[in-house]
């Protein structure tokens, strides 16, 4: 996502009420400089600015944007989270999850080395990266924007804030796979195609294997 549109955002909202809660105001802003970070040192390669201007990606980076502010609005004043979702608990969690995002997403970033890039673009002496994070899922950089933006509705906590952010994050995300893989698939042909038939996109395949099984025993639970 935007690290330095994350840090403006929170700290535009936060600084009003700095007095009241300053421990979240010098958490947040530690922890969106570390992800500010994460972008800035993870890219090796060359970024030509060349990413796409899709309708649907502005438009999810502009409710994204929005879903940022409702964490903080909801967390701070409007308390529309119950208050059991606002605990020290949550809390903790919320930001174990954000560092575990960011070190997924830099882990990604690294294993690509210099193939890494924010262009969609594919050189003509790129090799077909599967070691590391991408032994277990296609796209694990872009797994980890959906984390934060899960982990920032959780460190903030805030439902209809956790609601629009995966919302608006899921979208662009699943149009940019989209694109990816028609660029990959073309340029690499059979060896994309046997990678892509043995690893998932975005979700590991254990956990995709635990979600059928507690469906299916709901639907015996059912059916008994």
């Amino acid at each position: 996502m935007m690290p330095l549109v994350a840090l403006a955002t929170f700290e535009a909202v936060v600084i009003p009420f700095a007095r009241q809660v300053p421990g979240q105001l010098a958490l947040g802003t530690a922890l969106l400089l570390l992800y500010w970070l994460v972008e800035w040192r993870g890219v090796r390669g060359e970024v030509e600015g060349r990413v796409p201007r899709h309708w649907l990606v502005i438009s999810s980076r502009a409710a994204w944007v929005g879903g940022l502010v409702l964490c903080l609005v909801d967390a701070l004043w409007l308390r529309w989270t119950p208050a059991t979702w606002q605990g020290p608990a949550v809390r903790v969690a919320g930001v174990l999850l954000y560092l575990a995002a960011l070190a997924l997403r830099y882990w990604s970033m690294r294993t690509l080395d210099r193939a890494f890039s924010y262009d969609l673009k594919v050189s003509a002496d790129q090799v077909l990266v599967t070691r590391g994070p991408y032994r277990i899922v296609r796209h694990p950089s872009y797994t980890a924007l959906i984390l934060w933006s899960a982990s920032f509705a959780l460190w903030n906590p805030s439902w209809p804030g956790l609601l629009v952010l995966l919302v608006s994050t899921i979208p662009q995300i699943v149009y940019r796979v989209g694109q990816e893989e028609r660029l990959l698939a073309a340029h690499f042909g059979d060896q994309w195609a046997s990678y892509a038939g043995r690893t998932p996109a975005l979700l590991p395949r254990v956990l995709r294997r635990t979600a059928g099984s507690a469906g299916a025993a709901a639907g015996r639970r059912r059916d008994a």
